[in-house]
């Protein structure tokens, strides 16, 4: 039996994760100069539903990027990219952005740890399909099912995951499969 997620383990989870969503920032940026700092930040990475601000579970319905405490996140995230784009490595970007984010990342953990409706949705062991609704945009979400243990530590665990998504989605049909764009 997999121990449940401590408070610390969950933190340091959201760390990561947004230290790793400003790097690919920082980097998309870099090979696409054509889209801006803000439609990166809110259509290429997912830092807005890591923090307290967010007044939803974990997939809030919808996203207020209207919401002022937003706003003055992302106005000065991007201050500090405008600096630090010339760089040769995201570091400086990352560590600076990162403390923009940080206190609203902390006061989301304890939310976070407290929604486990989440969870059931993921049907296919630690991923979860969604078909979104007027489109014909699939998406795949890996969530690490059997933390704190890593998603890798058996490498057979996530392709089985896969696998077993398919298995289960074949009854849906090889037609529909293929118009899901690619």
């Amino acid at each position: 039996m997999v121990a449940p997620k401590t408070f610390d383990e969950h933190r340091a989870y959201l760390h990561q994760m947004v230290w790793l969503k400003l790097w690919f920032v920082w980097y998309w940026l870099r090979e696409h100069r054509e889209e801006t700092f803000r439609t990166v930040l809110r259509e290429r990475v997912d830092i807005y539903r890591k923090l307290d601000l967010n007044p939803g579970g974990v997939n809030p319905a919808r996203v207020d990027w209207d919401n002022p405490r937003w706003l003055a996140l992302e106005a000065e995230a991007e201050r500090l990219y405008l600096i630090y784009r010339g760089d040769i490595s995201a570091l400086r970007f990352e560590s600076e952005a990162f403390e923009v984010f940080r206190a609203e990342i902390d006061a989301r953990v304890a939310r976070d740890l407290a929604d486990a409706t989440e969870d059931e949705r993921y049907d296919y062991g630690s991923i979860r399909f969604d078909l979104q609704a007027g489109s014909r945009r699939a998406c795949i979400h890996i969530r690490n099912m059997v933390a704190p243990i890593s998603l890798f530590a058996d490498p057979a665990y996530l392709p089985e995951c896969l696998l077993e998504m398919m298995r289960r989605r074949k009854r849906w049909g090889r037609r529909n499969w293929r118009r899901i764009p690619g």
